[in-house]
């Protein structure tokens, strides 16, 4: 166990050497301790980026789109289901 001991050690150390991010935390006073990448904050106060925002009114759109195409379906089937019972070919 005692190499498992002096590898611990080194990683520690070697953390220690690393810059911290330095943004201020909220619940208690004092800085953000966690190792900064390469834009000066740690992945949690400036982390890789989710994607662009979609413009407004793009996803209600398309969210719209796909009801009207349900909406669409459904009266089509219901429809064929209608002349299926009554022609009473089921």
């Amino acid at each position: 166990m005692e190499n498992g001991n002096k590898l611990m050690e080194k990683a520690r150390a070697a953390l220690a050497l690393h810059p911290k991010c330095g943004a201020k935390c909220k619940q208690r006073e004092g800085f953000c301790v966690n190792p900064a990448m390469k834009n000066g904050r740690c992945y949690i106060h400036g982390g890789k980026s989710t994607g662009p925002k979609p413009k407004h009114g793009q996803s209600s759109k398309v969210a719209r789109e796909k009801r009207q195409d349900i909406r669409l379906l459904i009266k089509k089937l219901s429809g064929k289901a209608l002349n299926l019972t009554n022609t009473g070919n089921f």
